[in-house]
């Protein structure tokens, strides 16, 4: 509520899209690899066709991006209209291949960075929140 609508798109921009090469990067291939388009984008595609999913051809944002992984998850575990909710083994292979080695530094560097005002409390939630799923995996491990 104390944040504009245009000053968070601004900030986006500035952080994840930027002029040139972006600051940040919410994808997992450069986290960890440190290149686009590798390995890690390569993997999450198999799961992605594995579980039924595919890309629309309007969407522009590639499927290894922080956001997709995420509402992949979230289809997973609730599911939504056509889409069956899977079970918690599903969940935790996916969470465990495609977010937990690489959402804490992907967050961790949006906290730190300078640029970052609204997308830090962002990226400091979305830590905690998929900490506490790592955490929940394990118990249930």
């Amino acid at each position: 509520s104390v944040m504009d609508v245009e000053a968070a798109r601004d900030e986006y921009d500035a952080l994840f899209i930027g002029v040139g090469k972006a600051p940040l990067n919410l994808h997992a291939s450069h986290h960890l690899t440190g290149f686009m388009m590798e390995q890690p984008l390569a993997d999450v595609r198999r799961s992605l066709a594995t579980l039924g999913f595919a890309r629309i051809e309007s969407q522009t944002m590639v499927e290894d991006h922080l956001a997709s992984l995420c509402e992949v998850m979230r289809l997973l575990i609730v599911g939504a209209e056509g889409v069956e909710q899977k079970d918690l083994s599903t969940q935790r292979q996916f969470f465990d291949a495609h977010l937990a080695s690489w959402f804490e530094s992907c967050c961790g560097a949006i906290v730190k960075s300078p640029l970052a005002n609204f997308y830090s409390v962002v990226a400091q939630f979305t830590s905690s929140f998929l900490q506490v799923e790592c955490d929940s995996f394990a118990i249930d491990a």
